[in-house]
């Protein structure tokens, strides 16, 4: 069966089509202005006017800066003192290693020097050994003078001499004895005289000065001379302290 077409229903009254509006969208109303006084031209700037620069807005920075400066100090401060301490704990090491150095080198001295003082009192001490030794025997040379002094003052000490001088002759024929002028004149006088014989002669001798004698004999002379005994007494004890220290 075919369909069936129907004519729409015409009015008769005509009436405008409104045309869809989408509710999202502003009405035209509000999008067109309300009067020509809401409409304000767009200023232009004239040609000659100078345009202003954009001034900065300041920004303290001191406190950035002390804060960085601080920081910079603490850092150093605190590379100064590891610096100072490990510099110390080297100088400390370096100071034993100076003073061990130092102390030994002082011993060393200490050591030369008292090896140089005991020489030094060895040597004083054997001079005043040496010395005392000489004085020694010139205090026995000046007493055996004295000794012999008060002895030869006598005819008993001057024939004492005269006796002993001729006994280390042995078997020598003796000439003369002579003797000084005082013990000769000091023999002459005293009571009993020297023993006279046809070999043996007294006779004064001006060479003959502190005492003694000298002993004529036909091999030659005897010197038994006070002076040159004592000399010879000197030189002995001289000899022994010469020996002794050698």
């Amino acid at each position: 069966m075919a369909p069936i077409i129907r004519k729409p229903q015409v009015l008769g009254d005509k009436r405008a089509l409104r045309p869809q509006t989408d509710d999202r969208l502003p009405h035209a109303e509000s999008m067109q202005p309300s009067s020509t006084a809401d409409i304000q031209p767009r200023a232009v700037a004239p040609a000659d006017a100078v345009v202003q620069p954009v001034q900065p807005v300041p920004v303290d920075l001191r406190p950035l800066r002390e804060e960085a400066l601080r920081q910079a100090r603490e850092e150093m401060q605190a590379e100064v003192e590891a610096l100072a301490q490990a510099a110390q704990a080297r100088g400390y090491e370096d100071g034993l290693k100076k003073a061990a150095q130092q102390l030994a080198e002082e011993n060393a001295q200490r050591t030369a020097s008292t090896q140089t003082l005991i020489e030094t009192i060895e040597q004083h001490c054997q001079q005043a050994l040496v010395h005392t030794e000489e004085l020694a025997a010139q205090i026995a040379y000046e007493t055996v003078c004295k000794i012999a002094g008060e002895q030869l003052i006598t005819a008993d000490g001057v024939l004492a001499i005269a006796q002993s001088a001729i006994a280390t002759l042995g078997q020598q024929r003796v000439l003369k004895v002579h003797v000084s002028p005082p013990d000769f004149t000091l023999l002459k006088d005293a009571d009993d005289s020297p023993p006279h014989s046809t070999l043996l002669e007294w006779v004064p001798d001006d060479r003959i000065k502190a005492g003694g004698c000298i002993v004529e004999t036909v091999m030659g002379e005897l010197d038994a001379r006070l002076e040159v005994l004592l000399t010879k007494t000197c030189h002995t004890l001289i000899s022994a302290r010469a020996s002794r220290t050698t």
